[in-house]
């Protein structure tokens, strides 16, 4: 996973559902799932919201479509728990989700303030 993303493992817990996609017994790529999100998304809508954070595939596994079929399965995956809408937590390559069907509705910029 660091060799993805330096701080994800450190915000895994018990709680946390990892999504995995496994090539020859390895893992290959994975991302975080969580059902039932408490977001923008959930204001005024009906049904459960779906989050996908911390995808991510190994790189000697990149490019070759195992990280956009794993999130496919992943939105099939929490679709069938109940989710009515499932999105993409905070990302810059948008157009790589928008191969399964993702659109932009938020931007947010994080920005620090001068003490």
């Amino acid at each position: 996973m660091r060799q993805v993303g330096e701080g994800w493992a450190a915000s895994i817990n018990e709680d946390t559902c990892v999504f995995c996609a496994f090539c020859d017994g390895r893992i290959a790529a994975f991302c975080f799932v969580s059902t039932d999100v408490q977001c923008i998304l959930k204001a005024g809508g009906s049904g459960a919201v779906g989050g996908i954070r911390c995808v991510g595939t190994l790189p000697e596994f990149r490019g070759r479509g195992v990280g956009l079929r794993m999130v496919d399965l992943a939105t099939l995956y929490l679709k069938n728990q109940g989710c009515s809408r499932v999105y993409i937590d905070y990302t810059l390559i948008d157009k790589w989700y928008a191969k399964l069907g993702y659109e932009d509705f938020a931007r947010f910029s994080l920005v620090k303030e001068e003490a």
